[in-house]
Order: C-alpha cells, then structure tokens, then sequence
C-alpha cells in the first residue's frame, strides 16, 4: 500500500484529570482523519463502564463492594453505538480507536475485527504470553478461559470508529468484579502483568510500560491491514488545540 499510518496518545498518567472519555475523542478524530492522516489514537480512560448495543442494566453486579482504591475514585456509565455488550476502560488499560476507510484497504468487517484481535496477540507474545481469538462465540483475546483483551467496533459507511482494549496492568481488575464483563458471566478478566506474575510467581512485581506496549500494538495492527509506515503525531489534546477544535460529549 505504501501509506503512511499516524498514531496518537494521550500521554496522561493514570488517575490524571485530563483523561478523556469515551464520546470525547470520536468527533475530533473523525474530523482530523479526513484531513491529516488515517489515525490510530491510544488513550487510558478515566474510569467508565460502558454499555455496547447488547448490553444491559443487569451486567452490573450492585452486591460488590468498591476497594479501598475505588473509593478515592469516581467512575461515569456512557451507553455507545458500538457491537458487544458491557466493558470496562479505565488507567491500566491500553484502548486504541482506529479511524479507518475500510475499503481502500481490501478489509471486510470480520477481517478487521480478527486484526485487531491478532494485533492484541502478537503484543501478549511479545511478553511470552500464549493468547488466543477467533473462539467461537466470543469476540476478543483470550489466555486460556481469562479474557484479556476486547473488541467493540462501529462500522458506519466503511469507516470504522470505537475499536479494541487490551488490560496492561492490574488495576483493571477490581473493576471488572463490578460487571458481567462482555456478557460472559462465568469468565473472569485478565491483564498482561497478572499473566506474568502468575508465570513468574517468586519472582517480584513485573511492571510493564504502556507507552512499550502501545509501540508494539501500533506497529501490529497497521503491518496487519497494510500500511508500511508509522508516524507519530502530536498528543490528541495538542493537535485538537492546534487545529482549534473543541471536545464533544455528544456522540
């Protein structure tokens, strides 16, 4: 193809009051990828639920406590117009939304999905980790019967919006205890640094960098859907700025 791909982050720390919220990123990425480069945006959310087109009110177990840590936290519920049902996104977290034009590229919408959750595998293996997607039933990455990394896609005229969430740290998990996560009662979350801490179990902490992890999904996924090149652009924040362009809530 011979494109050049453009990648965005937030480059806000976890539990830093400028994270930015679900509905606030699709406008002006929307508006920025007819006119710059196709994105390819990460970000850490602040703590959200948020509920997909099959999710629903009783994803949401009331009967389990908040932790000491959540208590210092609050969390906001947004329902949006992509596929699946209730997830999680908050600090831990790597989310990526791809702004793309599927049909220059030769992806259908299957094929897109299996990138991105290919994408999401080559990172868990670049840690040692043995994940898995294509399962039957269930969309996403998996290690063993753990779930480890989402997929959640709007696809509206060719053009793709919402995308994946891989869990890089531990601290997603406590939240996840709180919901019926992807409408799987019986599955539990996972993340990369539980996974190998669970391998490594005499070993101390392994902590593992988000902006490394980010590096290597960004590099998977658009080798996966054709592009030959990445650039870094500005953070989101800083080219809205740029370009004058003010945040929506409203999706």
């Amino acid at each position: 193809m011979g494109a050049t791909t453009a990648r965005f982050y937030t480059r806000h720390d976890a539990g830093s009051t400028g994270m930015i919220n679900p509905p606030s990123i699709y406008h002006p990425l929307n508006h920025l990828s007819l006119n710059i480069l196709p994105p390819f945006p990460h970000t850490q959310h602040s703590p959200v639920y948020t509920i997909g087109k099959r999710g629903k009110e009783s994803d949401f177990i009331e009967t389990q406590p908040l932790s000491p840590c959540q208590q210092q936290q609050s969390y906001t519920i947004h329902t949006i117009p992509r596929g699946g049902e209730t997830t999680y996104h908050g600090p831990g977290q790597l989310v990526c939304y791809p702004i793309l034009s599927l049909r220059p590229l030769s992806l259908g919408a299957r094929a897109y999905v299996e990138a991105l959750e290919d994408a999401m595998i080559q990172v868990a293996g670049a840690y040692g980790i043995s994940a898995r997607g294509r399962v039957p039933g269930r969309t996403g990455v998996w290690v063993g019967e753990r779930k480890l990394g989402a997929v959640g896609v709007r696809i509206s005229r060719g053009v793709t919006s919402h995308g994946l969430a891989l869990n890089v740290t531990g601290e997603p998990m406590n939240w996840f205890q709180r919901i019926v996560a992807c409408g799987a009662p019986d599955k539990q979350a996972t993340s990369l640094e539980t996974e190998l801490n669970r391998s490594y179990s005499n070993s101390d902490d392994i902590s593992i960098k988000m902006a490394t992890t980010a590096d290597i999904l960004t590099r998977s996924l658009t080798s996966r859907i054709g592009y030959t090149h990445v650039q870094q652009l500005p953070d989101v924040l800083d080219l809205c700025e740029q370009y004058n362009i003010k945040l929506k809530e409203e999706l």
